[in-house]
């Protein structure tokens, strides 16, 4: 969503509110700044503290999270089933 040659906003406005997302990419950077997108934009409520914590600059290990997340159906995480070789589409 954060790739400047393209723009996500007319498309993204055409969805109802609540559907869910699954964002993948090549890199944790890309996915942190898309779920940032989404967040800031009001397509979703909620970042997981791993991704807030990125964002804010802050280390909340000791202080209660809003949320924790096993009470969200929201995850930030690698693919388990991904294989280990680096892929990249080139586009």
């Amino acid at each position: 969503f954060t790739c400047p040659d393209y723009n996500w906003d007319g498309a993204l406005a055409c969805i109802k509110s609540g559907t869910p997302f699954l964002v993948t990419t090549n890199t944790e950077m890309e996915g942190i700044a898309d779920c940032q997108y989404l967040y800031e934009k009001g397509f979703i409520s909620w970042l997981p503290p791993m991704i807030r914590d990125i964002i804010e600059g802050s280390d909340r290990e000791d202080e209660d999270s809003d949320m924790d997340d096993e009470e969200s159906n929201m995850f930030f995480g690698e693919n388990p089933f991904a294989g280990s070789r680096v892929r990249q589409s080139g586009n």
